[in-house]
């Protein structure tokens, strides 16, 4: 086995190899002082009127789902869930389809936030499910066409069966600054005692500024000799390899990539929360952690950037 072959198996498999250079992870004596006296008892509705309306194709939404939508923020949910012994109320906070589109949904969340701080309710918002909501958001800003992830036929990614929402590159630097907007209204309006980030599962595709950032890593982090054993003769001419593409050194470095990118998205966003307050907590959802790298799934780079994670399978295997 060569020396960059051993290398790149280290940088994806070893311990040693898994843990970031910085830790954002709160030590417990330095967390709100409530999280550590009291844990959490959690009740939610975190999805937004609109997406709720476009998931269930009842857009625009019906009179049904606004009265569902009312009373869940209402004086009486929160003596309700008092009475079961909730001390904490997950709701929406922005769901990707444009802060203009969005900003009614946002102030309702801060009302409601208010009146569940009165009654001693702590409160979490979820920000960011890790898509687009391409129809609204491309009306408020048709730029954010290039923040989209794309395969390699340069068509964009949708979550699944809801074609109506794109996944986004979360290392795309206006698409960062888009979703810190929201970030910030979150910690100055909402006043969020924790900030949840959905769906970091996807990590960089095809599109322009991903083949970009790969071609930099590969200059930075290997020397010639390392580049010709991957056959690379030019790094400006390299291209991602395929998604089932052999076992191979270059593929093993874009793996390595990928794990990266996601986690240096994570904690860019961490940071930027710290830097506005100490006093918010953060966590995400891979959808499922495991024990072994499922690229771009990496937990050891991914967990010490924040507080907590979701783990959302019935059957659990990971830490």
């Amino acid at each position: 086995m060569t020396m960059l072959k051993r290398m790149i198996w280290v940088l994806l498999l070893s311990p040693a190899g898994l843990i970031q250079a910085e830790v954002l992870t709160l030590p417990m004596e330095d967390r709100p002082e409530w999280v550590r006296r009291d844990g959490i008892v959690m009740a939610g509705s975190w999805e937004p009127l609109l997406f709720r309306a476009k998931r269930d194709d009842q857009y625009p939404p019906s009179p049904e789902l606004w009265a569902d939508y009312r009373r869940e923020q209402s004086p009486e949910m929160i003596a309700e869930l008092k009475d079961l012994g909730v001390n904490f109320v997950m709701m929406p906070a922005y769901k990707g389809f444009g802060l203009q589109t969005e900003a009614e949904g946002m102030a309702d969340s801060a009302r409601f936030a208010r009146l569940c701080h009165e009654a001693g309710l702590r409160v979490g918002v979820y920000l960011g499910s890790g898509t687009l909501g391409w129809e609204t958001l491309f009306e408020e800003d048709p730029q954010a066409r290039d923040w989209l992830l794309r395969d390699q036929a340069g068509e964009p990614i949708p979550y699944y069966h809801q074609k109506f929402r794109y996944f986004w590159n979360r290392n795309h630097p206006e698409a960062v600054a888009h979703h810190q907007k929201a970030v910030e209204f979150a910690i100055r309006e909402i006043k969020t005692d924790l900030i949840h980030f959905d769906n970091f599962f996807v990590g960089p595709h095809y599109e322009a500024l991903s083949v970009q950032r790969f071609r930099d890593y590969l200059a930075i982090t290997f020397g010639t000799a390392e580049l010709g054993e991957m056959g690379i003769d030019d790094v400006a001419s390299v291209t991602p390899p395929e998604p089932d593409a052999p076992d191979s050194l270059l593929r093993r470095a874009w793996l390595d990539f990928t794990c990266q990118s996601l986690a240096d998205a994570y904690y860019e966003m961490n940071r930027y929360i710290r830097a506005r307050s100490m006093d918010v907590l953060v966590e995400f959802s891979p959808q499922l952690i495991r024990r072994r790298i499922e690229p771009p799934v990496d937990p050891g780079r991914l967990i010490p950037g924040g507080e907590a994670f979701w783990h959302e399978d019935y059957h659990a295997d990971g830490p």
